[in-house]
């Protein structure tokens, strides 16, 4: 008797997230009251109404979680009349971090050895 099995996978993409640190050069304004940073996925076009991180003056370095994708950031600075700043020059990083596919088309074949005996 000849038994086969053959094993079937299926692909599972699993999302990570990146943790992103941002640096800038510090405003020089004496009323400054700190910056936002924003994030989109296409270029130039930001929601100025959510700010993905607000950062206080005299901070010029800022720590995100980006999930999988092409991001693109701007950071703009405001003071204390939250009078805000055009947009810095824009950034942007293609950040795939999940895992591969694993491999297909695995496969196993048992052999069963049946012994007879006779009287």
């Amino acid at each position: 008797m000849l038994f086969t099995i053959i094993l079937m996978s299926l692909s599972l993409n699993a999302f990570a997230d990146s943790n992103v640190t941002f640096v800038w050069n510090p405003n020089s304004e004496v009323d400054l009251k700190g910056y936002k940073l924003y994030q989109s996925d296409v270029s130039g076009v930001y929601n100025t109404d959510i700010p993905i991180a607000t950062i206080p003056a005299g901070t010029e370095t800022a720590n995100v979680i980006i999930k999988d994708g092409i991001w693109f950031w701007v950071l703009t600075a405001y003071d204390n009349y939250d009078n805000e700043s055009g947009f810095s020059n824009e950034v942007t990083e293609d950040f795939n971090t999940s895992r591969p596919a694993p491999p297909g088309g695995l496969g196993v074949t048992v052999f069963v050895r049946v012994e007879v005996e006779t009287n």
